[in-house]
């Protein structure tokens, strides 16, 4: 353990601002520099033999801020692991603009700045569901807020993780399970069944988790439907909904979300998928199923 602390602190050391740099740069500024000039002599071969363009197109200005916001992004992913094992003080700094978002200023300018962020993902979600964030990452979960304005607008609810119909093998809806850990539909709904019961027979006190649980379990089991069963076994579980305990924790549901209390505790998007859930229990689908519904559409 002692080993391992003083091979972390030297390689901290490694990177301490204090350390003497060739040419006045600190190690993360000459790697920015290193990047941008290679990006540079790449994009601008053809203008070599003519120094007016290269003038015009290696400006100075905005090098330096290039250069900072690069190496400012990695003195903080290098002096960032030795803070949370304590052995450094907390990277200072690190809030201010990244490299990503200093050469979005620069788009559409015919320079290297230009060129770079011009092939720069725009942030937000593409048509392949791709989230690009403002630190120049990406993702296959869109954020909380994209998340959001699709349950407002697609009327569905979303899941912690994608899937596709079939992905684990596409069953029948009339398929009997032989064994007891089978992939059952006949199981999922009465698991729908059970949870909707305990609203009904919940005490005054017990009516909100009671709740909470039947919404919990409508989306779990519906997701698991559509994965192993498709549109067939929606429309399945639909028809077992219009079941009178069904409609009652419905009906209670609808009744809560009048209380601004109740509805006060809830995160923003899980108030919009009971919502969702409130007003059409029969067409309770995840955003999944909605996105392919609509593709069959058009």
């Amino acid at each position: 353990m002692r080993a391992a602390r003083q091979g972390a602190s030297a390689a901290h050391a490694r990177v301490s601002p204090g350390e003497f740099n060739r040419l006045g740069l600190t190690p993360e500024l000459t790697a920015g520099a290193v990047a941008a000039i290679g990006v540079f002599l790449w994009t601008h071969s053809a203008d070599l033999a003519r120094p007016s363009a290269l003038a015009a197109a290696f400006d100075p200005a905005p090098m330096r801020t290039l250069f900072a916001a690069g190496g400012r992004g990695i003195r903080c992913q290098t002096q960032g692991p030795g803070w949370k094992i304590g052995l450094a003080a907390k990277p200072t700094g690190c809030d201010q603009p990244s490299y990503e978002e200093t050469l979005a200023a620069h788009r559409g300018k015919d320079n290297i700045f230009g060129k770079l962020a011009d092939s720069m993902p725009e942030v937000g979600q593409n048509s392949s569901g791709i989230t690009t964030r403002a630190d120049g990452t990406f993702s296959n979960k869109p954020s909380p807020d994209i998340q959001l304005a699709e349950v407002q607008r697609a009327r569905c609810f979303q899941t912690d993780r994608p899937y596709a119909v079939g992905d684990r093998g596409l069953h029948a809806v009339t398929e009997q399970p032989r064994h007891r850990d089978d992939i059952s539909l006949p199981r999922y709904l009465a698991s729908s069944d059970a949870a909707a019961r305990s609203v009904t027979e919940a005490t005054p006190a017990e009516r909100d988790a009671r709740l909470l649980d039947y919404f919990k379990v409508r989306k779990l089991m519906d997701e698991v439907i559509h994965r192993f069963f498709g549109d067939p076994g929606l429309q399945v579980a639909a028809a077992r909904y219009v079941a009178p305990e069904h409609q009652t924790a419905i009906a209670a549901l609808r009744e809560r979300l009048a209380d601004p209390g109740f509805a006060s505790a809830l995160s923003p998007l899980k108030r919009a998928e009971i919502e969702v859930l409130a007003a059409a229990p029969l067409d309770f689908v995840t955003c999944i199923a909605r996105r392919a519904q609509g593709q069959k559409k058009a």
